[in-house]
């Protein structure tokens, strides 16, 4: 989740906008578009399309995502699956 908030905020930069975590919250559950939708709106920003935001989201996450870190006790439990011959991966 933090990777889609850096992203998002990397956007509203230019328009001195802030992504605030009641919206974030509002926006969890829809369809990617219909929450980018939701954004433009809620923050007044007529320049920019649901599309483009969702292209540059998308863009601007490419580069975040190898820079991302296991999630508390994920090591550890790939580490026992591992000894266990469990199969297993981690998206």
């Amino acid at each position: 989740e933090d990777m889609y908030t850096l992203a998002t905020n990397k956007i509203l930069e230019p328009y001195g906008k802030t992504f605030p975590m009641p919206l974030k919250v509002k926006m969890m559950g829809r369809k990617a578009i219909e929450s980018a939708q939701l954004l433009i709106d809620e923050l007044k920003i007529p320049d920019l399309t649901a599309e483009e935001y969702l292209t540059k989201r998308e863009a601007i996450q490419e580069d975040l995502w190898p820079l991302s870190d296991y999630m508390p006790g994920v090591p550890a439990l790939l580490d026992h699956l591992f000894k266990s011959k469990v199969p297993s991966a981690v998206a």
